[in-house]
């Protein structure tokens, strides 16, 4: 099941300037600048908006990323994706296959930020009609800013093994 729009992925030139700007013009503060990800050649922040809800900008100087050409037309930012967290990613899953939707390389990721599941722009009707990527996140007890109650960790993370790794 869909429980809510999560977050609204941005692939920025810039994401030190986008964060800036952002706080200057909006009185919107970057958080958890990160340098870790995609190894080490991606930088990215969230922008909480206060109702549980954020901004993902990702600056990527990675060639074999599908987010490093995206900039290509002297833009300096583009709306990549929307995200969407449920709370039964197999389910989500499975009733998209029945559509004849299926995800991006095939599998399930299971990323730092929760189990994740995209369907690219231009490759399925689902992000068609939406004119951007989908991504399905299920949080985990590692995810940022999740937590869950005593017991559910143990269940949830029995659940997912075996689900593959984030690329």
């Amino acid at each position: 099941m869909i429980l809510r729009l999560q977050h609204i992925g941005i692939v920025v030139k810039d994401c030190e300037e986008a964060c800036r700007r952002v706080e200057e013009l909006l009185g919107l503060e970057c958080e958890e600048i990160r340098t870790t990800e995609s190894g080490g050649k991606m930088l990215d922040a969230r922008v909480m908006l206060g109702n549980d809800m954020w901004l993902h900008f990702m600056e990527n100087w990675n060639p074999e990323s599908r987010y490093y050409e995206m900039l290509d037309d002297g833009e300096t930012a583009i709306l990549e994706h929307l995200t969407f967290e449920t709370d039964d990613m197999e389910g989500a899953v499975e009733h998209l296959r029945e559509h004849g939707i299926e995800p991006y390389k095939n599998k399930t990721f299971d990323a730092r930020d929760g189990y994740e599941t995209f369907y690219l722009k231009g490759e399925n009707p689902i992000s068609d009609v939406l004119g951007v990527t989908i991504e399905l996140i299920e949080p985990h007890p590692t995810s940022r800013g999740y937590g869950y109650a005593e017991g559910e960790e143990k269940a949830k993370s029995d659940l997912r093994e075996g689900h593959g790794e984030h690329s």
